[in-house]
């Protein structure tokens, strides 16, 4: 448990100091007040390229980093939360230090990917609401919520590009070098099939 303290004198905060909150009129008097009591919770989750198109991560799927995620909602005290961030290089995102309440999280889509199909919500609950947006997350506190994945279906066409694939034609002089050699494999092959 948090506390926190400060001192006050005549309805004045004085000092604030950690540990205690000392609350005063008239006379110095000190009252312990506990602050902060609740365990902080997380939300978190993936956003990929879903290139088989069944809404669920797979292994062979790449990550797609550096994608603007949003956190909405009203925490238990009543106060309204706004958080953003952007997905890590291995496509994760988290939010941390969040006290318990109800939230909503909204994917801003990437403009380079078309928009895929709407995932499971994870494990706090909640709805899926389009392909790009979780509603109705209950949070309660010390969870730590995983699975608020973000598919998309790949590239759009006019991102696609032909330069990874082009590292994969050999050099001219070993193009001539491997011609030359099915050369000798098909005439040694004629030969040994005349020797028969």
């Amino acid at each position: 448990m948090a506390t926190m303290c400060s001192a006050v004198r005549n309805g004045l905060l004085l000092a604030p100091v950690l540990g205690l909150f000392l609350l005063g009129t008239g006379d110095l008097r000190a009252e312990i007040v506990p602050v902060g009591t609740e365990e902080a919770a997380r939300l978190m989750g993936y956003v990929y390229a879903d290139l088989d198109g069944d809404s669920v991560r797979d292994d062979f799927e790449r990550p797609i980093r550096l994608v603007e995620i949003l956190l909405r909602g009203t925490d238990e005290n009543g106060q309204t939360v706004n958080r953003s961030t952007v997905t890590r290089y291995d496509g994760t995102y988290v939010f941390d230090d969040l006290l318990a309440g109800l939230y909503e999280i909204i994917e801003i889509q990437p403009y380079k990917y078309i928009e895929g199909k709407p995932n499971a919500p994870g494990t706090a609950g909640g709805k899926a609401k389009g392909s790009n947006r979780f509603v109705g997350i209950s949070l309660e506190a010390g969870v730590e919520a995983t699975g608020y994945n973000f598919g998309e279906w790949g590239l759009k066409p006019k991102y696609v590009s032909k330069r990874p694939y082009l590292s994969l034609v050999p050099e001219p002089s070993t193009l001539v070098m491997l011609m030359a050699g099915v050369g000798l494999l098909v005439l040694a092959r004629r030969q040994a099939a005349r020797a028969n």
